[in-house]
């Protein structure tokens, strides 16, 4: 971490701080932030409530429960718990566990979600790797890769459930572009690649493919075009 004469922001218990340009900001409890932060490290544990956005250069973790009232940008960001972004979001390296809202387009270059992601708008990537443990929206999704898979009934599974009683694992977009698209469990109205595989419980419009087609048996695909790449 660079040298720098911003100074660190630390609270731990119950607390309030103002917003502004920190060093390093580390939130231990029930913590409130009054505006905006600028950062290069930000790490929270607990009930966190942010008034303005969150940018953090270099590291960016959460654990717990935080609502952001602004986008969220970070260099490697971890997101793990109830985490709820009023903006866009971006990332260099992005891993979200459990449940995550983005209200605005989320980009990282690579992206991995296990559990519940509500992204809306676009969510772009350069790889793409989804964990499904309850529902995943999003406007679209583009990515050179990118991988669906259910993820069976663990325990993370079970406290979306308890958060989200009526709910439904499967993934859902408009149009999943991607030169490899490897999915299950998804719904599309189009699903566009160089090589895509259709897996069971997914069920697709329309299917656009350069090179391969794989379909599963349990998966429903009503239209299939190959096209020139």
């Amino acid at each position: 971490m660079r040298a720098t004469s911003r100074p660190d922001l630390e609270i731990a218990g119950i607390g309030s701080a103002a917003g502004g340009q920190y060093h390093s900001v580390k939130m231990e409890g029930v913590c409130k932030v009054g505006d905006a932060i600028d950062c290069f490290a930000f790490k929270s544990n607990g009930l966190t409530t942010v008034n303005g956005g969150i940018m953090a250069e270099e590291q960016l973790e959460v654990s717990g429960k935080l609502s952001c009232h602004g986008g969220m940008v970070g260099g490697n960001v971890k997101l793990e718990g109830q985490v709820t972004v009023n903006g866009p979001f971006e990332a260099d390296r992005a891993e979200m566990n459990g449940l995550v809202k983005v209200k605005g387009d989320a980009d990282a270059s690579d992206f991995k979600v296990r559990g519940a992601l509500s992204v809306e708008g676009w969510l772009t990537a350069g790889q793409l790797e989804v964990k499904l443990e309850g529902p995943f929206h999003a406007e679209g999704i583009k990515s050179r890769h990118i991988t669906v898979r259910h993820h069976g009934k663990g325990g993370l599974r079970r406290l979306i459930e308890s958060l989200l009683p009526v709910w439904q694992v499967q993934l859902k977009a408009r149009t999943i572009e991607g030169d490899i698209v490897d999915v299950e469990e998804t719904t599309a109205e189009l699903v566009r690649g160089r090589t895509v595989v259709i897996g069971p419980g997914s069920d697709i419009d329309r299917v656009e493919y350069v090179a391969d087609l794989v379909v599963h048996p349990q998966a429903q695909v009503r239209s299939r075009l190959q096209i020139q790449g």
